[in-house]
């Protein structure tokens, strides 16, 4: 097992390509794994020639040795043979070097990423992809480390979620052998083949306690330079950088040569950016001796050691059907910076923590099945449910009675504090946080008899976007391309709506009738964008407006000034959607009262889609009943594009603390379907969307969608819930109804 400490004590030097090499000594066999079965001795005077020219750690030649590669040559039954093959024949050259070489030689497990990129199209949510991917690296690892590996490089990764399984594979079956890990880059921009940089891919592996995190690459120095001195600015792990002379079997490729490669690593430790260095593909002995001579008693990147080791809490995010994609990234990213360590997989132990996002109605439904989950494995790990969906009181008065462990957080700030404080001490934060429920239990039982809650409550001017900062722009109708739209579905919603269970299944029925039902729909929305059957119109209207007794009011320009009321119903029961402020919350709480003197924005869209039925995919009655889903996943998808459009927009020049919430008419936040009306009326360039209302509010053509965009620092959607008769008879009077 190599030392920790030695990692400080000096550069560390990787060996070149063993594949460049085999192929240079006259190996023919394009399998070259299959070689260390077939030519061992060939094998071990590689590993001679590269500890003879410098190299400190060398590579087992178990890079493809895995059944999914193998399985390209018909030879994967012989994979776990190549395997310990290969790991004996490294073992066997490091112990022997101890007579010659005249100081430690290390041994790396080499795994590659396999043949099979999880992260590309063909194989996006492929739960069977993922099972062999994560088994086949389990097995590697084990082969490797009872064969004597001293730590374990996985290496040239050209997919993220392949780097983030074979990570989880090495934590789950031999923790305790170090592990480095590098990416194959392509190109001066520094991305992977699945399109993520190197600072993605980072970012998303920075949880697992690495020895080593570098690239590997045959770009020109400066490019490799210019990458390594980027990575110093945000990487807490120490270096690797593995350049590449060219391509192997091609000679006329390898004009790289071993006295550039050498300068342009010592480029780098000069300013003291490496920990590891070696020779990546196309490196033969001769690069290697010029990397090992240039770079001795060079500068090495100063890190402390085991500072990359330290032991962090871990917290497992259950993901929510109908959740914004970019949530779970967001909690994620808030509760690294914290310290917390998000696994990809949970693997057979319970975290130390659960959360779980609570933003819709079915997330509420969502979260009570999963502490019923929880409840029937006698797990014991807190769970904290954050959310506007959710409350305090639903924890303590539903959750609560399934599964005991169960707290609430409003946001992320708030989500990361309590997991802060569990993390630092559990018994203290559950004691709090029972004590926090009884106060609300007691609070309840007083509230009944006490008149003085306010039934308007009033947001501080602050939290409010005034007109002096306007940029907020409408955007009159236009066409939506549905290819582009495509990629923000919602495939799980969709698989939902299909009747197919969300949760992973062992019944291996279940999982081939999911996988077929993901793939029936992506072949169906293919379809629908070939024929180009399917146009999408959408409009989005901005206005600045005033609350007046509940009623939102704003001057259209478009009408000759037209002075607009629109009444918007109020909460009957006391909540407490921001923290301090606790009342009956209605829409048109979220634009400054006119008693203030003031207006801000508060905009209303519109989607359609306009169908061609005549050039939709005529199709079996399965693709008939996939359809009306296939409209759902696409309206969906164009409310999140409104909604992110006008997201960047605030985020660039509103700076933080401001959100977005985009209430839909006819659902609780916004029941009263005779809104479409109003809103389709002041719309800009309306009649353009194609759409017509009947007497009962019902769009043609149906698959239309009708909403308000609220923009504030507390932008909620907040649920009605039940009406009393006297508010709802004042409400039509307000509006003119019958």
């Amino acid at each position: 097992m190599i030392d920790q400490k030695l990692l400080g004590k000096k550069i560390w030097v990787l060996d070149g390509a063993m594949d460049t090499m085999l192929l240079a000594g006259g190996v023919e066999d394009p399998d070259l794994e299959r070689v260390n079965l077939t030519h061992p001795a060939v094998v071990a005077d590689v590993y001679r020639e590269y500890i003879e020219a410098g190299a400190d750690i060398i590579r087992s030649n178990t890079f493809g040795a895995d059944p999914l590669t193998q399985k390209d040559f018909g030879l994967e039954k012989l994979a776990a043979d190549m395997t310990r093959a290969g790991i004996s024949i490294a073992r066997e050259a490091a112990d022997a070097a101890d007579s010659y070489a005249g100081r430690p030689i290390f041994v790396a497990g080499t795994i590659g990423p396999t043949s099979l990129s999880l992260g590309l199209s063909a194989q996006l949510g492929s739960q069977d992809g993922e099972d062999a991917v994560f088994q086949a690296f389990q097995t590697q690892i084990r082969l490797l480390s009872e064969g004597g590996a001293d730590l374990f490089h996985f290496s040239a990764f050209r997919d993220l979620r392949n780097a983030q399984l074979a990570l989880q594979a090495w934590q789950e079956t031999a923790p305790g052998t170090p592990a480095m890990l590098t990416f194959f880059i392509s190109g001066k921009s520094g991305e992977i083949l699945s399109g993520h940089t190197l600072k993605d891919c980072y970012e998303a592996v920075q949880d697992f306690p690495l020895t080593g995190f570098g690239i590997e690459s045959i770009e020109e120095g400066n490019v490799i330079l210019a990458l390594v001195k980027d990575m110093n600015a945000w990487c807490r792990f120490p270096i690797i950088c593995l350049p590449g002379a060219g391509l192997p079997g091609d000679a006329s490729s390898h004009d790289q040569k071993p006295i550039v490669l050498a300068c342009d690593l010592r480029k780098a430790t000069r300013r003291g950016l490496l920990n590891f260095a070696g020779g990546g593909m196309g490196t033969a002995s001769e690069h290697l001796c010029a990397i090992a001579t240039a770079l001795q008693n060079e500068k090495i990147r100063k890190i402390q050691i085991g500072q990359w080791q330290k032991k962090r809490p871990r917290m497992a995010i259950e993901p929510v059907l109908g959740d914004l994609r970019q949530t779970p990234l967001l909690v994620a990213d808030a509760l690294r910076k914290a310290g917390f360590d998000i696994p990809s997989r949970t693997g057979k132990k319970d975290p130390d923590l659960f959360c779980m996002g609570s933003l819709t109605l079915p997330g509420l439904l969502q979260a009570e099945a999963f502490c019923q989950q929880l409840a029937a494995r006698n797990a014991e790990a807190p769970l904290l449910l954050w959310g506007n969906a959710s409350s305090p009181s639903h924890c303590l008065h539903v959750l609560n009675a399934i599964y005991p462990h169960c707290y609430y957080a409003k946001d992320i700030p708030a989500l990361t504090d309590s997991a802060l404080r569990c993390a630092t001490d559990r018994n203290a934060f559950e004691s709090e946080e029972q004590a926090r429920y009884q106060e609300l239990l007691d609070q309840k039982a007083r509230s009944l008899n006490n008149q003085n809650v306010p039934a308007n409550p009033q947001f501080k001017n602050r939290t409010y976007i005034l007109t002096d900062k306007r940029f907020l722009h409408s955007k009159p109708t236009f066409s939506l391309s549905i290819g582009k739209l495509a990629d923000c579905i919602s495939w799980e919603e969709f698989l939902s709506d299909c009747g197919c269970p969300r949760t992973r299944s062992r019944s291996k029925v279940k999982r081939a009738a999911r996988q077929q039902t993901l793939q029936d729909g992506k072949d169906l929305l293919q379809k629908i964008i070939e024929t180009d059957a399917v146009r999408m119109r959408v409009s989005v209207r901005v206005v600045d407006a005033c609350n007046d007794d509940d009623c939102i009011c704003f001057t259209d320009r478009y009408k000759n000034d037209e002075a607009v009321r629109l009444p918007m119903l109020r909460q009957e029961e006391d909540s407490s959607l921001v923290t301090g402020l606790r009342g009956r919350f209605s829409i048109a709480d979220f634009v400054p009262d006119k008693l203030f003197g003031k207006t801000g924005p508060i905009g209303f869209f519109g989607v359609t889609l306009e169908l061609d039925r005549e050039a939709l995919p005529q199709g079996d009655e399965t693709e008939a009943a996939r359809l009306p889903f296939i409209w759902k996943g696409l309206l969906q998808a164009a409310v999140r594009r409104i909604r992110d459009t006008y997201a960047s927009i605030l985020k660039e020049r509103a700076g933080r603390g401001f959100s977005i919430a985009l209430p839909l008419v006819g659902e609780d936040a916004c029941p009263d379907v005779s809104l479409r009306r109003d809103i389709l009326e002041h719309l800009p360039a309306s009649d353009a969307l194609g759409v017509t209302l009947d007497k009962d509010f019902m769009p043609t053509p149906a698959d239309t969608v009708f909403g308000l965009i609220l923009f504030h620092h507390h932008a909620c959607c907040p649920a009605l819930g039940e009406i009393s008769p006297e508010q709802w008879a004042a409400y039509r009077k307000k509006r003119g109804l019958s």
